[in-house]
């Protein structure tokens, strides 16, 4: 078990193996592996950096044994996480947090009103995270979420995304629930609503769920309004050309199928397509015939692991792939595996 979630953290496990991993530590030896594996990397770290932080390791692992929920295989896992970790211990059990598929959580503080808490979701899984207002997140592969530890004192209830999160917001016409990202906000009362907006895909996007959503401008801090959604549209902004379009004729559930562990693709440009694996899989796609672009894909992806995904791919299309397995660096890090497309 150990051994397979080492080789995950390098990128040199298979899903199986990983899942493996998994299905041991929610078995009835599981907690005593987990509480093993922490103590083992604490006792890695220097004296000098852990001096006095003793109790505050027994209070962290404490923490995730009562607040981490590791569900059946397949059931998403909910975190729920909003003390303040000390800044040793976060970064502490950041590799070990990603490997057991809990959510990484760092905090940085001011006054009690202003304190901020960042969660940031590895490459390979999607986390489910539930705000101080009772609002629920689900974030995909390679998000970042920041937001308030408390709303309390605020007239609105503000957060940044970077990544894909699904939201179901809880209701308070007293203050509105605002979703900013690198070129637009989301406001809203209380709804569901998709939001992607990674920072390598040249496209933002909205997709409305049921209520009610208002896009503004934060560019500039000016907060405008751009548009108003209904149910059942999406809106995509083109962040090149700054350009809007709103869609009424989109299937929603197709947009939203991540959120139960699918990949519903309809004619999808295959550099859009591996975007979204080198994600889902944490690996790093090259393309060496540049024709691979101009292939569209039309398939649905359900919990397939990333060579079962590439054999499909090879499959529906004259595509052929060679696999570079992680290679260790001078520093002791490891590369991404690496897939070359020919």
């Amino acid at each position: 078990m150990k051994e397979y979630l080492e080789g995950y953290l390098r990128g040199a496990c298979s899903d199986e193996e990983f899942q493996k991993a998994i299905s041991f530590l929610q078995g009835k030896h599981g907690e005593g592996a987990v509480d093993e594996a922490l103590k083992e990397h604490w006792g890695a770290v220097a004296e000098d950096q852990r001096e006095g932080m003793d109790e505050k390791f027994e209070n962290v692992l404490y923490r995730i044994h009562h607040h981490v929920n590791v569900n059946e295989e397949k059931e998403p896992v909910i975190v729920q996480l909003y003390r303040k970790f000390s800044k040793i211990a976060a970064i502490l059990l950041l590799p070990l947090v990603c490997a057991f598929s809990y959510l990484a959580v760092s905090y940085y503080t001011g006054d009690k009103e202003e304190s901020m808490a960042t969660l940031h979701v590895p490459y390979g899984i999607t986390s489910e995270v539930v705000l101080p207002d009772g609002s629920k997140v689900i974030l995909n592969s390679g998000s970042t979420l920041e937001y308030p530890i408390s709303f309390k004192g605020k007239g609105e209830r503000k957060i940044s995304l970077s990544g894909e999160g699904y939201f179901e917001v809880a209701s308070n016409k007293l203050k509105p629930f605002i979703v900013e990202t690198s070129k637009i906000g989301i406001k809203v009362l209380g709804t569901t609503f998709n939001v992607k907006a990674y920072s390598d895909d040249p496209d933002i996007s909205v997709a409305l769920v049921e209520g009610s959503v208002k896009l503004i401008d934060v560019v500039e801090g000016r907060g405008d309004d751009i548009s108003v959604l209904k149910p059942g549209e999406l809106a995509i902004l083109r962040k090149k050309r700054n350009m809007l379009n709103v869609y009424d004729n989109v299937d929603i559930n197709d947009i939203i199928s991540w959120t139960d562990g699918k990949i519903i693709l309809k004619n999808v440009l295959i550099e859009s397509i591996l975007r979204q694996m080198a994600r889902k899989y944490n690996v790093k796609f090259r393309i060496d015939n540049k024709k691979v672009l101009d292939y569209r894909i039309t398939a649905t992806f359900i919990h397939e692991t990333l060579e079962q995904f590439l054999k499909i791919m090879t499959t529906s299309s004259p595509l052929k792939y060679e696999i570079i397995e992680a290679q260790k660096q001078k520093d002791g890090s490891y590369t991404q595996r690496t897939i070359i497309l020919k």
